[in-house]
């Protein structure tokens, strides 16, 4: 896993990244990079977080390519930044044909594993109500199981990148190799036709959703492009080409302006350290406080019920509906009215701070944010996916990127060829006729 966390305000934004990186279910953890510059010449950079590759590519070498592509090209806005980026994506040479399979075929996977375990824990539950299950109840708990993940995927939004991609067609093209992973997955289960064609119903209405699978990645591209005065920032989430098309969406953006925005916080990934520093409450402990007073209200509703009035059977049935209801509502607003205190008495005051504050004090600012989700892994009993040092760089208009703290696996004093030949591909690419 990961902590990182963006500070703009109008004169600079901060990136800064821890360096864990968790091997699956082994759960060794090694260090790694996860902020690079976009350009060599421009005021943009990049974070990247949850899965540490792209179709099976290192990030840091896309990024490095992608770099070696856009040469001194200084492009107007960070969101053309992103589309640039992201079209390199696509046509790079990493994605062929076999990659494009082997990424439709993990998305199927992933999807298919989430349907076979629904559906054994509605069998496990049969079997502690009743001792044992048939192959009937087997076939209806598959069937239940694929129908919630179509309803749930069908209520989702669409993904504009993927609107003009033919889902039918794709997965028909594919449709022996698909049917392969259904029988890996579903192993130990007699799979019907009539199962089978729901679940391609529920990886088609799957793959058009925004939601993307376990092993998507997320990008964040934050700086100046060349037509804007302040801060802008894109969070962009990815789940591999599937077809001819990349499936991406941008989840959050962060338009620094004169009379909008002045500054922000905002974290990635691992983010409740920043959440109680910023709100000066943990969200966990926010849900169980709501849970606990919503049960609270009813109880108490429900005792001088019991005790002042004489209802019973679909009378009281329907009182005390009625009163669930009224607990749900109360609850609501109260949560709606602590949040805008939350807000105007310590996350306000903060954000005014930060629009103001020097670039040296973002950068110590932002180091600390991540390093306080290392502590409270590295003291709790948590595994400690966030950890070693912390990247630090601040992208300002005016100096464009300037690393404050970033960690090499060699002594820079040692190699002034790297620093050398950092700049001399592109320009000597550029200057030979």
């Amino acid at each position: 896993m990961t902590a990182e966390v963006a500070i703009l305000n109008k004169a600079a934004v901060v990136l800064a990244s821890d360096s864990a990186m968790t091997l699956g279910e082994s759960g060794k953890v090694y260090p790694t990079n996860k902020l690079f510059t976009l350009s060599k010449y421009h005021p943009v950079g990049v974070m990247v977080y949850n899965n540490a590759e792209f179709m099976g590519v290192p990030w840091e070498t896309l990024v490095k390519m992608f770099r070696e592509q856009l040469g001194h090209e200084d492009l107007p806005t960070v969101n053309d930044y992103v589309e640039a980026f992201f079209n390199f994506l696509l046509t790079a040479p990493i994605c062929d044909a076999a990659q494009r399979e082997s990424n439709l075929l993990r998305i199927a996977e992933d999807l298919f594993g989430e349907i076979r375990i629904r559906a054994v824990h509605q069998l496990q539950d049969l079997f502690n109500t009743k001792g044992r299950y048939s192959t009937r109840d087997i076939s209806q708990a598959l069937s239940a199981s694929v129908d919630a993940c179509i309803n749930y995927c069908v209520g989702l939004n669409s993904c504009s990148a993927l609107d003009t991609l033919d889902v039918d067609r794709l997965l028909r093209s594919h449709r022996n190799q698909l049917s392969d992973c259904a029988d890996h997955v579903f192993s130990g289960f007699q799979l019907s036709q009539a199962f089978r064609r729901k679940l391609t119903l529920a990886l088609a209405s799957f793959i058009r959703s925004k939601d993307v699978s376990d092993g998507s990645s997320s990008v964040v591209v934050a700086g100046f492009g060349a037509d804007e005065l302040f801060t802008t920032l894109a969070e962009i989430e990815t789940d591999g080409v599937l077809g001819d098309r990349l499936k991406h969406e941008i989840i959050r953006s962060v338009d620094i302006g004169r009379a909008s925005t002045k500054a922000s916080i905002i974290p990635f990934a691992q983010s409740e350290m920043v959440h109680r520093f910023m709100e000066g409450v943990d969200y966990e402990f926010l849900d169980y406080l709501g849970n606990s007073a919503e049960q609270l209200l009813y109880q108490f509703g429900k005792e001088v019920l019991d005790a002042h009035s004489p209802l019973s059977g679909a009378r009281k049935r329907w009182v005390l509906k009625g009163l669930r209801s009224a607990a749900q509502k109360r609850i609501e607003a109260f949560s709606q009215d602590a949040q805008a205190f939350r807000r105007q008495k310590f996350v306000t005051p903060i954000t005014e701070i930060v629009a103001h504050l020097p670039k040296e004090e973002l950068a110590s600012m932002a180091e600390t944010l991540v390093g306080l989700t290392s502590l409270k892994r590295r003291v709790s009993a948590e595994q400690e996916t966030v950890g070693g040092p912390v990247d630090v760089a601040v992208i300002s208009k005016g100096d464009g990127f300037v690393w404050i703290k970033r960690k090499h696996y060699f002594n820079p004093q040692l190699n002034p060829q790297f620093l050398h030949n950092y700049f001399y591909r592109t320009d000597h690419a550029e200057n030979t006729p």
